[in-house]
């Protein structure tokens, strides 16, 4: 990978930028009272208004997690699955509305692995997030290979007084395994005249008990036991310099995973008792320049990031003298540098409108070792180029985009080399969405994708799990995912939606489960061809519309965190591939919140799905997350303190059973997935706090305005 030229244009140009401001005397934008130099007079705009859970726009909805308790009285990942619409699970990943997500924090992708992921989005406190983006229709700006859909998690960074800090922690018991569970964090902000600065620390303990089974017919090929002990710690510090109205900033992500398992298989013919050892380390460094001009409608960003994960694999017998069965380690590194170009302008009758553009460069090295001996390697070199268009025109807000990207990929396994892959590739995209009325939309959209193939798929060793019948295993000769997508949806008070999706993939990525010799190897394979038919509805019943009728319903002038409701929210999929009965599944979400006396919030959640359809090759034989789960809140002191008492999967209803449709293999699985917890949360803040950060999710108009001193 040509690390050099990457590493050298991207410091050229942060320095180039950074020079530029360093020069530049002109005065602060009143439009970011963040920045406001020492002293100046001005007024204080008072907004009164309802808060709002989401604000829906034409390419993404934006959440408000920091205004609402009962996304923040937990974790991260808690809160997560409390949104309308997005699902997490070990089977789906994390989908919304029926596409797959990749994540980001901060407006970066997270590169770890979904296990990885949900260990550290279980470890940070929800009230540590500011606002998620679940951008259903990433534009030309976002990476080709981001996907069918984005989730930006946006943590409080902006430093809004002298200091702040919040404490969490939690704990939960399984009470049919007796496993526990605990977590604490601390998350701190400080501003201190031209410098911010942001810490974040956490733990996770999980002990997890599993019980899973691979079978056809009636032959079972292996019944597994598995008790697990995973310790999670992270680190993200983050430093942000201000020059004037410009910006400087700094980013270190760090994050340790040690799992440890005990293994217990047999089956006819064969039984095993094994430990399995995972250690797993990831660094992230970034530095960003943002350019801010005298137009305020004119911004530069300049990104240069590292990424470096380190993961080692072992899976040793309890019996002595017995050589390893597992031995595996593979390096992963990433270094991007990029450039964000943006310019309103003014065209006709066109309103709010402007034009993006920038340039990246990205390599990717990927190392894997067996047993010490490297026998995979895989380099890839991307550069890209965007131009985007945004605006308005009477009722229609409109989205026009254009991506370029070349890609060179090249790898080997043992001495054999995979197929490359040397192609450059257009990308359009476009939006269009008529406002109907205030607050009702249509929206209809078109992107063109391309998946490439993550590093786990490829890579051809075990890094799971093995015995005489069963074996995991990437495939090096994966080739990219190519995909149209179209979606028409019709929103409404951002909580009524109906939508419809279709998704024309070629050389669809999937996992299969195929029996060779009477043994059953999970892989990952190439589908030629995949369509997928997506309908998702949403529909909120306030309860008060029983009370005070639909009328008073209908104006909407009230906080959902202070109300009574229920949000139902179904989806129907369906996956057609070449030679296999392809039938929908249907999946549905209810959320139900009851504000109790002594203001105690109540909130019920009910998952499952339909059975007998299929998830790419796999038909499900029971409902797919299946589980009921009760969380009990309130907030204390000023709202400073919030606590909450759980119990996820009350029934105890929560399993997988799924049939691959081609071989016949059968796969059952049951966590310990019921479990009763408490969850804190403590919100420190300096008695010099003073907020001056426009909340974007109170939607009336300024009312009064106050003079005041702002000093930062």
């Amino acid at each position: 990978m040509n690390y050099k030229v990457i590493l050298t244009t991207g410091a050229a140009s942060l320095f180039l930028v950074t020079g530029y401001a360093q020069n530049n005397d002109t005065i602060a934008s009143t439009a970011d009272t963040s920045q406001m130099i020492k002293g100046q007079k001005m007024k204080e705009v008072v907004v009164e208004g309802r808060r709002s859970l989401a604000i829906v726009k034409a390419d993404r909805t934006i959440f408000n997690f920091a205004g609402h308790d009962f996304l923040t009285n937990g974790s991260t990942l808690e809160g997560l699955k409390k949104l309308p619409g997005l699902l997490v699970s070990d089977v789906t990943g994390v989908v919304y509305q029926g596409k797959q997500l990749t994540v980001y924090v901060d407006g970066r992708p997270v590169n770890l692995s979904s296990g990885d992921l949900n260990n550290y989005l279980e470890g940070m406190p929800g009230n540590s997030v500011d606002r998620v983006e679940v951008i259903t229709q990433p534009g030309a700006e976002f990476p080709a290979t981001g996907g069918g859909a984005i989730v930006n998690i946006i943590t409080s960074n902006n430093s809004m007084d002298y200091f702040s800090a919040t404490y969490g922690n939690g704990i939960s018991y399984a009470p049919d395994s007796k496993n526990l569970r605990f977590n604490n964090n601390l998350s701190l902000n400080s501003r201190i005249n031209n410098v911010g600065l942001q810490l974040q620390i956490g733990q996770n303990h999980i002990e997890q008990t599993q019980n899973s089974r691979f079978f056809k017919e009636q032959n079972t090929y292996s019944t597994n036991d598995v008790d697990r002990t995973l310790n999670y710690t992270f680190l993200n510090a983050g430093l942000k310099y201000y020059f004037k109205r410009d910006r400087l900033i700094l980013n270190y992500r760090l994050s340790h995973n040690r799992d440890k398992s005990s293994i217990y298989s047999f089956s006819t013919g064969f039984q095993s008792d094994d430990n399995g050892l995972a250690n797993r380390n990831n660094h992230d460094l970034a530095a960003t320049y943002q350019k801010r001009f005298k137009h305020p409608g004119q911004t530069l960003d300049v990104n240069l990031s590292y990424n470096t994960n380190r993961n080692l694999n072992n899976l040793e017998s309890k019996q002595q003298n017995t050589p390893a069965l597992l031995d595996n380690e593979n390096i992963s590194e990433i270094l991007l540098a990029k450039i964000d170009y943006s310019q309103s302008l003014t065209i006709g009758g066109l309103r709010e409108s402007s034009i993006n553009g920038g340039l990246l460069m990205e390599g990717v090295d990927f190392r894997a070792s067996s047993f010490e001996i490297r026998n995979f390697k895989y380099q890839r070199n991307t550069l890209a180029a965007y131009l985007e268009l945004k605006g308005s025109y009477h009722k229609w807000d409109f989205i026009l985009g254009n991506r370029l990207e070349k890609y060179d990929i090249t790898g080997t396994f043992i001495t054999d080399k995979v197929p490359s892959y040397n192609k450059l590739r257009y990308y359009p995209n476009a939006t269009l969405q008529y406002n109907i009325m205030k607050g009702i939309h249509l929206n209809m959209n078109y992107n063109s994708k391309i998946t490439l193939p993550n590093l786990a798929a490829l890579n051809p060793n075990n890094v799971n799990y093995v015995n005489p019948n069963l074996s995991f295993g990437g495939n090096p000769g994966l080739a990219p995912t190519l995909s149209d997508n179209y979606e028409v949806k019709l929103s409404a008070f951002n909580y009524f939606f109906v939508s419809y999706n279709i998704r024309h993939a070629r050389n669809f990525i999937t996992d299969r489960l195929v029996d060779v010799n009477s043994t059953v190897n999970n892989v990952m394979v190439n589908v030629p061809e995949l369509m997928h038919y997506n309908f998702n509805i949403g529909i909120p019943v306030p309860f008060m519309i029983f009370t005070k009728g639909l009328k008073q319903t209908l104006r909407f002038n009230f906080n959902p965190d202070e109300m009574n409701f229920l949000y139902a929210q179904a989806g129907n999929n369906r996956f057609n591939i070449e030679g296999i009965t392809s039938k929908s599944i249907w999946n549905l979400h209810l959320t139900t919140q009851l504000v109790l006396p002594l203001k105690v919030k109540l909130m019920a959640q009910y998952y499952s799905s339909s059975k007998g359809g299929n998830h790419y090759y796999f038909m499900i034989q029971q409902p797919l997350n299946n589980q009921f789960d009760l969380n009990l809140s309130r907030r204390f002191w000023n709202n400073n303190l919030s606590a909450s008492v759980f119990v996820y999967d009350l029934f105890n209803t929560n399993r997988n059973a799924l049939q691959d449709m081609g071989s016949g293999v059968s796969y059952y699985s049951k966590y310990d997935t019921r479990r009763v917890g408490l969850s804190l949360s403590y919100k420190f803040r300096s008695s010099h706090s003073k907020k001056t950060k426009e909340d974007q999710f109170i939607e009336e108009q300024p009312r009064t305005e106050t003079p005041t001193n702002i000093v930062q």
